[in-house]
């Protein structure tokens, strides 16, 4: 027993190096020269063994289902005894159903098939099965962020985990809790360059919290329990477990420790990323609610960091409404704080809310709370936030940071008081030190800037409306857009003060002759008009705390944040510091999995819903009724912009060429449904949203190509240097 956990420490041995070897640079180099020459030969029968050599996996009967054990060892035992006898893929199987993991995202391979035998006809998890790596990565990240617990993937060797480094880099970025689980090929082949051999570990070392590969069976329990304690730890993030096919086909032969195969038993390995569990600082604390109760104009900037608890939106709306502060938020931060409340500001940031942006120019104290000031929102660094910098210089204000990562501490901007740890627990303790201050000076300002810059836009036309209705094919040929910036048209505006959005309620159908006026110019929805009635129909019908949004990337996303009114926590999912195209789709198909009791919602540009089409087939398969809105503007519409504004309308490879989406849905079993001007909006709204739950549902709109997103803050300039909408800059 002594030698075999001396053997097992010495496998174990610096495992915590992400690297292929543990050992000095010269060492390693000999000795990977060395195991190629030794193990090419024994690397090929065991990637390539003859029909001959190989062994069938162990018969079943059909339609059996395995009893798994359920309940861990007796805590009152120093070791366990429940693993002895059982496969690597069998002990990962009880692993999940001890970590209470309930949905697994992933496809098979090679290298992974031991583990995906493990787990075959258990019913003690769903599978999800995507059309790509990709999707299944989203697929987690949808999931983790509504249900908020870990997403959890699985992927064989070489491109299958390759394909997932975008998923990663995306939930890194953003602060995703995903566990990922690699196939690899034999421990005696790695080095070899073996048939879908990959360096994973080394490929997302920069991608990850943290990473490992398994190299002995003994070890794979503590390596998993140390997988979900990090990754949902501190900043939650993702991690990866790369998991060689001798791993998981070997079995165990001896008993392992009580706190290695029993989650949160076992201390965490050293990792630069972690957060530091450090007590809070009551002084700072109190320092920072002087400031407050002081402040002039004070401000809260919130990001996601708040809706990691259900406490957190809570506990915002509780210190806002005591301290009589207004509220602005990230990307990620929307739904954190109710947007029909007087003290909200919307989003700030590049295409933030006008109001936002000239508030966080003004404001004399500034609360960051889990914000990491990202570029999107500051705007020209030197020039983000001059009344607080000047405030801080005088002693009477300045930049407060609550933050649980100490590397993103005065990583972008100064701190004049930084609170480390945990924002919901610090904000707990702040709330009893907040005092009312009517604030007046400050709130009048603010309305004004509501009144004079709201979101807006100019109103597409409707044609004439008879009876008749006309369906025509959609538009075959991609034209070039002609961007006009003035317009004699009324402006329609939303304000956050209003509880809801425009009337989108118009007259429907065109006859034969209209039916190409439909297509003119003027004529084509408005993107935004399409969110507004979105918005509109979803408070009306009392379900918006049960619809969740996910977006794709783009202009539909900004619009998306602007126009639909974000008044719950956990109701947007979007992929913001990566800004992955694709993501929508995927990731609706995931937060429909972690609520399918929730209306889904999958707002998407036709280019970033290409991306990912193909999982349209998944969500069929598996009867996941997500609903797929597609603004088609037949045309990278955020890049397009740019290429109006500063490459003088050099439109180089920005056109889409784009398949019927309706028939593209209907080829994989999903309704498809098509809107071609304002005056079918509504009834075709509802029939999209008043459609089977347990189906998906494509819409397509059919909107106007020439389109900015307004206001915007162009590269190098300050936030209240923003481009607003032509309508304003009129007054």
């Amino acid at each position: 027993m002594h030698a075999a956990r001396k053997a097992t420490a010495k496998s174990t041995k610096g495992a915590f190096v992400r690297c292929r070897s543990t050992t000095s640079a010269t060492t390693t180099s000999a000795s990977m020269v060395d195991a190629k020459s030794r193990v090419r030969e024994h690397a090929r029968n065991i990637s390539r063994s003859s029909i001959k050599q190989a062994s069938p996996a162990p018969s079943r009967p059909t339609n059996s289902r395995i009893d798994f054990p359920l309940a861990g060892p007796a805590p009152n035992q120093p070791l366990d005894h429940s693993f002895v006898g059982l496969s690597g893929g069998q002990i990962f199987h009880e692993m999940m159903l001890r970590h209470n993991v309930k949905q697994i995202f992933g496809y098979p391979g090679g290298a992974i098939l031991p583990v995906f035998d493990a787990i075959y006809q258990s019913p003690h998890f769903d599978f999800v099965l995507p059309r790509h790596e990709q999707g299944a990565g989203h697929m987690a990240e949808g999931y983790a962020r509504v249900s908020g617990k870990p997403g959890v993937v699985v992927v064989t060797s070489g491109p299958g985990a390759t394909n997932v480094i975008t998923p990663m880099q995306d939930a890194l970025s953003d602060g995703i809790p995903l566990v990922v689980f690699t196939g690899q090929v034999a421990t005696s082949a790695i080095g070899s360059d073996g048939f879908q051999e990959a360096d994973v570990v080394g490929i997302s070392r920069s991608c990850t919290k943290w990473n490992v590969m398994v190299k002995d069976i003994t070890e794979l329990p503590r390596r998993i329990n140390e997988a979900f304690k990090i990754a949902t730890s501190g900043r939650p993030g993702p991690v990866l477990v790369d998991l060689p096919k001798d791993v998981t086909a070997g079995i165990l032969t001896t008993p392992l420790p009580f706190r290695a195969t029993t989650p949160g038993s076992a201390p965490l390995p050293q990792n630069p990323l972690a957060a530091l569990e450090l007590p809070s600082d009551p002084a700072l604390l109190e320092t920072a609610a002087n400031l407050i109760n002081n402040a002039k104009t004070p401000l809260f900037l919130v990001g996601g960091g708040v809706l990691s608890s259900d406490e957190g939106p809570k506990l915002l709306a509780q210190v806002s409404e005591r301290g009589n502060i207004p509220v602005t938020t990230t990307l990620l931060g929307l739904g954190a704080f109710d947007e029909h409340s007087p003290r909200s500001l919307c989003m700030l940031g590049m295409h933030g809310s006008p109001y936002a942006n000239f508030a966080m120019q003004e404001a004399d104290v500034i609360v960051a709370l889990g914000a990491r000031f990202d570029d999107r929102i500051t705007g020209k660094i030197d020039t983000f936030a001059p009344a607080a910098r000047q405030a801080a210089l005088e002693g009477r204000g300045g930049i407060i940071h609550f933050e649980i990562m100490p590397k993103n501490m005065n990583k972008v901007v100064q701190a004049s008081v930084p609170i480390l740890g945990d924002v919901i627990s610090n904000m707990t303790q702040l709330l009893p030190f907040i005092k009312h201050s009517p604030r007046e000076p400050w709130f009048n300002k603010i309305n004004q800037w509501k009144k004079d810059y709201p979101f807006t836009y100019v109103p597409s036309k409707v044609p004439t409306s008879p009876t008749a209705t006309v369906e025509t094919s959609p538009p075959s040929k991609t034209e070039q857009p002609t961007i006009s910036t003035t317009s004699s048209v009324t402006v329609e505006s939303i304000s956050p003060s209003q509880t809801e959005s425009p009337s989108c309620s118009l007259e429907t159908g065109v006859t034969e002759e209209m039916a190409e006026e439909v297509m003119k110019e003027g004529f084509k929805m408005k993107p935004q008009e399409v969110i507004s009635c979105l918005d509109k129909l979803t408070t009306e019908n009392g379900k918006k705390s049960e619809t969740i949004i996910t977006t794709g990337v783009g202009q539909h996303q900004m619009w998306a944040a602007q126009f639909y009114r974000w008044t719950h926590p956990r109701t947007m999912v979007t992929s913001g510091g990566l800004g992955t195209m694709g993501f929508g789709l995927p990731a609706a198909i995931g937060a429909k999995v972690a609520a399918p009791q929730k209306t889904v919602i999958d707002i998407d540009g036709d280019a970033s819903f290409s991306m990912t089409a193909m999982e349209l087939a998944t969500a069929s398969q598996y009867n996941i009724g997500v609903k797929i809105l597609v603004l088609n503007n037949e045309f990278q519409g955020m890049v397009l912009q740019w290429q109006d504004l500063f490459y003088e309308n050099r439109y180089s490879h920005t056109a889409m060429t784009n398949p019927d989406f309706v028939k593209l849905a209907e080829a994989m079993g999903v309704k498809g449904i098509r809107v071609r001007h304002k005056g079918e909006l509504e009834e075709k709204m509802k029939e999209f949203l008043e459609y089977d739950g347990a189906r998906p549902v494509l819409m397509e709109c059919l909107v106007e190509k020439n389109e900015h997103v307004f206001p915007m803050v162009p590269a190098g300039k300050a936030l209240h240097e923003q481009m607003l909408h032509p309508s304003l800059t009129k007054k």
